[in-house]
């Protein structure tokens, strides 16, 4: 069995993110509009954020 971790938002982890959540199945599931690395990177500076100001809680699943 393989093991997951969940962690913190990271700018290191934007330009996969981006390349995983395009893949049109991955992005019609989620519901996401097509987008740039720079729509990423401004969507994990928000989360980061957030998560500083005790809004939200969110995490990435490494494998």
């Amino acid at each position: 069995m393989s093991k997951i971790r969940l962690v913190k938002h990271s700018m290191d982890y934007c330009e996969q993110i981006y390349k995983l959540s395009s893949a049109p199945p991955v992005r019609d599931a989620l519901g996401l509009p097509k987008g740039t690395v720079g729509n990423t990177k401004q969507f994990v500076r928000s989360v980061i954020q957030e998560e500083k100001e005790g809004k939200t809680v969110f995490r990435v699943i490494l494998d």
